[in-house]
């Protein structure tokens, strides 16, 4: 005789705090090129309760949907995932790899955090 199985409930999804950042970056995106969702994801080949959830922070965004964002909508990958534009980091006068390495969420660190961290990367 066959044991009869229960499914397993499902677990509530966990929205990470940088899903919830990059959503809410995607929606200011959006309303700023006058878009709606239904446009927005029609755009990506995605429905519109997918592109919805990445606003939300529910689902993360794939890296194919970013790259779409990227070439077909003009949003900077590095708007999108650290909330900053070029024009800022350059104005922080980061002009490098290493120099934007020593950045956290576009906001310059320390000198002393810079210092420890060079020290511990030599």
């Amino acid at each position: 005789m066959k044991k009869k199985t229960q499914k397993a409930a499902k677990k509530p999804k966990v929205r990470r705090q940088i899903d919830i950042d990059v959503g809410d970056r995607l929606r200011s995106k959006r309303k700023e090129l006058k878009l709606t969702q239904e446009k927005m994801a029609e755009g990506l080949g995605k429905s519109v309760q997918s592109y919805a959830n990445y606003e939300k922070g529910v689902t993360r965004i794939p890296f194919e949907v970013l790259v779409d964002l990227v070439l077909n909508y003009k949003i900077s990958v590095d708007e999108l995932l650290l909330g900053i534009k070029l024009e800022e980091l350059l104005e922080n006068h980061i002009h490098t790899v290493s120099d934007f390495r020593l950045t956290m969420y576009g906001k310059l660190i320390s000198d002393e955090m810079s210092r420890r961290y060079l020290e511990k990367n030599k």
